[in-house]
């Protein structure tokens, strides 16, 4: 932030106190706690919009795809010794579907708690949805995005730069992934 004056941010925490050059106190609010807020404001402001004009359904779905829960690196830690050793909190997918009745055309935002979108997951889910719904879901009309956190397992991507660290591909965190964001959205 101030020249000379970097700290690493604990994850618990919303907060951090540095002090500009002038001495005084400066708080700095995370950007990830910023992007939660325009994010949930965005989702409020979509589903008034669409509560007051009665040409658009919403469907809602959450289910829980916690993936491996102990000797697993955690996706972004790049550390392979440092593992997970159980489950302090459960991880979710969160799918709302929004359709306009009048083309029947619809959208489908999910998102997850994970620390980033892969190619690798996003073309099994939406494999999945084909063989489920047909043509109705495809990468034209499929949103997945991750929540950014560290706090979940590594290993469920395609590309061996972000495998390294979880010493290569982790079937269960994929699969764990894949199951349930496409839950979520057959629940939406």
């Amino acid at each position: 932030v101030f020249p000379g004056r970097h700290r690493v941010v604990e994850l618990e925490t919303d907060k951090e106190r540095f002090l500009a050059p002038d001495g005084k106190s400066v708080t700095v609010i995370m950007a990830g706690i910023q992007l939660q807020l325009v994010f949930l404001f965005a989702c409020s402001w979509a589903v008034s919009f669409a509560l007051d004009t009665p040409n658009y359904l919403i469907g809602r779905g959450i289910f829980d795809m916690t993936g491996p829960a102990a000797e697993i690196n955690m996706m972004g830690y790049a550390n392979p010794a440092q593992t997970s050793h159980g489950i302090h909190l459960r991880q979710f997918a969160r799918a709302f579907i929004v359709v306009d009745r009048t083309t029947n055309k619809r959208v489908v935002f999910v998102s997850f708690d994970g620390c980033m979108g892969a190619q690798l997951v996003t073309l099994q889910v939406l494999k999945q949805l084909k063989a489920m719904y047909g043509d109705l879901y495809s990468e034209q009309n499929v949103c997945l995005s991750g929540t950014h956190t560290h706090s979940a397992p590594a290993g469920f991507f395609q590309y061996t730069l972000f495998d390294i660290t979880s010493v290569g591909y982790v079937k269960e965190t994929t699969d764990a992934y894949v199951n349930g964001i496409v839950m979520a959205i057959k629940i939406a």
